[in-house]
């Protein structure tokens, strides 16, 4: 490796640094309020029941939903994207998590996302306060076009 490859390698790594260190900090001073953020995650919810073709007979059969209303992921070059969310579980809020990721490579732009994340079994469910993650259904639903796939061990849902 070069001298100007090894620098721009350590600039970069640098920068990813302060933008982690940024999204901490920001998550902290942007945090929104539990009621806010139910409110997203209802109307979340509702647009995954009527937008997506099956999708309320999956969510009635799940143990438990995870939901971010809107995680915001923007880039140029280096990138990050951050958002608050619920799990729910029959119906009412139980806790409240964040997401945050960064990310470095050819990238350009923003977007904002939703993204539920179904518990199918009370088994995931508490795999999941554990840190297992593997017997969980993801999907993420991008603002313009809506699209989602689902899958699970017992469900399914396509658009």
């Amino acid at each position: 490796m070069d001298y100007r490859t090894g620098r721009s390698m350590m600039i970069r790594i640098c920068v990813l640094a302060l933008l982690l260190s940024g999204l901490a900090s920001a998550g902290q001073a942007l945090a929104k309020s539990a009621a806010e953020i139910d409110i997203g995650v209802q109307e979340t919810l509702k647009q995954f029941r009527s937008e997506v073709k099956g999708g309320s007979k999956f969510l009635s059969r799940a143990s438990g939903v995870l939901v971010f209303p809107s995680v915001i992921k923007a880039g140029f070059g280096i990138g990050g994207e951050y958002g608050e969310g619920a799990l729910r579980v029959g119906g009412k809020t139980v806790d409240y998590y964040n997401t945050a990721a960064a990310s470095i490579g050819f990238q350009i732009g923003a977007q904002s996302k939703s993204i539920v994340i179904v518990f199918m079994t009370s088994q995931a469910l508490a795999d999941s306060s554990s840190g297992a993650w593997a017997k969980i259904s993801i999907a993420w639903i991008s603002r313009t076009p809506w699209s989602a796939s689902c899958s699970a061990t017992r469900g399914s849902c396509t658009t």
